[in-house]
């Protein structure tokens, strides 16, 4: 294999490991700072790209429906090219984030919200029961737990 065929498939994988949010934020930087405004940026991707207005709307839309829509490595790579920057800087920036991203608590995320509302305090009186009772804990206190928990149920659904 020679220099370029390497670099087209970690380009790939670089892609497929990409989540659709982290690449959305660093493609409505790169295009912000390519002069483009928010108000004209779709028309402005779905010129370059040539796809049409819902396609895009579709790749940059964050709904859980249209979540499996990343935009394609094509479109990236038109874009790139007409801001004239390199498509591994794009990426190195995805990568940044995604690694960033295993250690973030997402607090809106539905794992997070059923630990609050149905578990936490029978697993507070469980474990540290002695500290008094869950309502009575500082807004900290309880934050902590959570996090805590969240963390623990994280790793346990990344091993199965």
């Amino acid at each position: 294999m020679n220099e370029y065929e390497k670099d087209i498939i970690k380009l790939l994988e670089l892609y497929k490991k990409a989540e659709k949010r982290s690449l959305n934020k660093i493609l409505n930087t790169v295009i912000r700072n390519g002069g483009i405004k928010r108000n004209g940026k779709n028309k402005w991707v779905c010129k370059v790209t040539g796809s049409p207005h819902g396609t895009v709307c579709t790749w940059f839309s964050n709904t859980s429906c249209k979540y499996q829509y990343k935009i394609s490595l094509y479109a990236v790579c038109k874009i790139a090219v007409a801001l004239e920057i390199s498509v591994w800087d794009i990426f190195k920036d995805v990568s940044i984030i995604n690694e960033k991203k295993g250690t973030e608590i997402d607090r809106r995320d539905k794992l997070y919200w059923h630990l609050r509302r149905k578990e936490a305090a029978k697993i507070w009186e469980s474990r540290c029961g002695t500290y008094g009772i869950w309502e009575e804990q500082s807004k900290d206190v309880q934050r902590k737990f959570l996090d805590m928990l969240y963390l623990e149920r994280r790793k346990e659904q990344e091993i199965l």
